[in-house]
């Protein structure tokens, strides 16, 4: 089920996506992160996190495999501790970068916020397809 609602979602996104020519217009989250605070930028981490259906389900995913692995209280503890970190690590490399170089972290932080802002769609498209075909495949595999 939830397979068919991430293909429907890229589906959803290859129909919405901008045609040649056209400005693929930047969520409006991502217009806005430049010129928040602190504050309201951890409520939108929260929330892009919490709130995020891609997010959510890889969660879902994760919990369950962890779960049913049939492992003890602290294998579990350790394995979730790392699903997070991996979960983060990109967040977190962009931040220390900033944070220990900010000078040098400008010019590389804003291509790839340019580049993720121009191929947002096409990004989102792949992303929900592979999930998608992830979940449908785990789904008919399961006896």
């Amino acid at each position: 089920m939830i397979g068919v609602l991430f293909l429907l979602m890229a589906l959803r996104q290859w129909r919405k996506r901008p045609r040649a020519g056209q400005q693929a217009e930047m969520p409006r989250w991502m217009a806005s992160v430049g010129s928040i605070t602190w504050p309201r930028a951890l409520a939108l981490g929260v929330l892009l996190s919490a709130a995020n259906p891609k997010n959510l389900a890889l969660t879902v995913a994760a919990s369950a495999s962890i779960a049913q692995a049939g492992l003890e209280v602290g294998e579990r503890l350790l394995a979730d501790a790392v699903f997070v970190a991996i979960g983060s690590i990109t967040v977190v490399g962009a931040v220390l970068f900033a944070l220990v170089a900010p000078r040098r972290s400008v010019g590389p932080l804003e291509r790839v916020r340019g580049f993720m802002a121009e191929h947002n769609t096409a990004i989102m498209i792949v992303l929900l397809l592979v999930l998608g075909v992830k979940f449908l495949g785990d789904a008919l595999g399961t006896p």
